[in-house]
């Protein structure tokens, strides 16, 4: 419980996806979130961020508004990632 959140918000004529600011990583030039796709099946989703404030930063591409994005335990999945824990598909799928 309390893992995942995303929340879209309507400014204007546009709406504004953010996440929590501990939901994102940073590897290699990339910034990232966790998606879970399926229970304990994650995905790594690269996004372009905007605007930060309030512990929250704007997703500007790479996330969908109904997207569970991980927002605790999200640097534990990395650290599996990087050391080829996750048997994977190739995609970026962390099992």
């Amino acid at each position: 419980a309390g893992m995942f959140a995303n929340i879209a918000v309507r400014v204007g004529q546009r709406t504004v996806l953010s996440v929590p600011e501990t939901a994102v990583l940073a590897a290699n030039g990339d910034l990232f979130v966790f998606v879970e796709m399926a229970p304990r099946t994650f995905q790594k989703h690269l996004i372009k961020t905007g605007v930060k404030g309030g512990g929250r930063v704007e997703v500007l591409e790479g996330l969908e508004a109904d997207e569970p994005v991980v927002v605790q335990g999200g640097f534990t999945l990395k650290s599996e990632l990087e050391k080829g824990a996750f048997q994977g598909c190739g995609s970026g799928h962390a099992h």
